[in-house]
């Protein structure tokens, strides 16, 4: 793992567990009042696009009000105030990135780029991207992601549970970020939704970090997220080469295998009865990605056997546990 990236997570760890954010300590009556009945659009087209973007705006907010807490409203509200929107055609940038961009939250600027086609399906989940991250200086704190000038750590994860949100509460038939959203689902198992959810509302990915020290190592989690952000830019491979391949597949078995492990380890503090234990792991482990489709072809990333053994090795007591991991490796 890289040094920097070590040394900035412990400071974020630090800064999220120990410096509220200063809009905290807003009144709610007078900070609702003054911010949250403002459309601050400056949608550059005509007015019925524009009204598109306030209905949407009304929604979100209705939807955010009803569901979420105030805490976890704090950033929404705060950028809500400044939000700029326009509309941007991406297929330039994605023709030569080999992407599929339909929208983008730019932090610094807080605006929201999107195409005009996409606007229903993409809309709310650039919106959730704005109403869980704050800016600071050279640093942006986006629900799970974070980077700075130097490093950039858990964009994937991020994107995943961004996506898995906007399918939750607003566009249920969406298949954007497919695997990633799946395995944010996977974590969101074991973290729990409220406090999941809790910790992307308010941009904190040090407390993620260390909800799940109870089970791991911070540099195990490290991996389990930069694993995340290593596979984030193949998934849109229409075609892989062999060596491609192995490097997916070894990404998803380390993804795959932290998962198991992790609610291996929580099962264990929940449940004295092993046939509990091992019900509740194995249905836990039928909702992994086992599989990886590309346009023609269908690869296997983790077999029934593997996924047998790595469910049992986390319902093996820590003490043996390890060494066998070490065997295994």
């Amino acid at each position: 793992m890289n040094k920097n990236i070590l040394e900035n997570i412990t400071l974020l760890i630090k800064y999220s567990n120990n410096h509220p954010l200063a809009f905290h300590k807003l009144k709610r009556k007078n900070f609702q009042n003054s911010v949250v009945t403002k459309y601050p659009s400056k949608l550059k087209t005509n007015t019925s696009l524009q009204d598109n973007f306030e209905e949407a705006i009304a929604r979100f907010k209705q939807v955010l009000q009803s569901y979420f807490t105030f805490q976890e409203l704090t950033n929404f509200y705060h950028n809500l105030a400044s939000l700029e929107v326009d509309f941007k055609n991406f297929r330039i940038s994605n023709f030569l990135f080999n992407e599929h961009i339909v929208g983008v939250y730019k932090a610094q600027k807080n605006k929201i780029f999107i195409t005009e086609d996409t606007f229903k399906s993409a809309i709310f989940h650039e919106l959730f991207h704005m109403a869980s991250t704050r800016a600071e200086k050279d640093t942006i704190y986006s629900g799970f992601s974070y980077s700075s000038y130097d490093s950039v750590l858990g964009k994937g994860l991020n994107e995943g549970y961004t996506e898995l949100l906007n399918q939750r509460y607003f566009n249920p038939d969406n298949y954007a970020y497919f695997y990633l959203t799946v395995i944010a689902a996977n974590l969101e198992q074991i973290i729990g939704q409220k406090r999941m959810r809790y910790l992307y509302m308010t941009s904190n990915l040090g407390g993620l970090i260390s909800d799940l020290r109870k089970y791991f190592s911070e540099e195990e989690i490290l991996k389990f997220i930069a694993s995340i952000d290593a596979v984030k830019p193949y998934l849109n491979e229409e075609k892989i080469s062999k060596s491609e391949w192995l490097k997916i597949k070894h990404l998803f078995q380390e993804i795959n295998k932290f998962l198991i492990l992790c609610y291996g380890e929580k099962l264990q503090n929940l449940y004295q009865d092993e046939t509990i234990r091992k019900k509740e792991l194995d249905q836990f482990s039928a909702f992994l990605v086992t599989d990886f489709l590309t346009q023609d072809h269908s690869y296997e990333i983790l077999s029934d056997q593997e996924i047998d053994y790595y469910c049992h090795l986390a319902l093996t007591p820590r003490i043996f546990q390890d060494e066998e991991r070490g065997r295994r490796k």
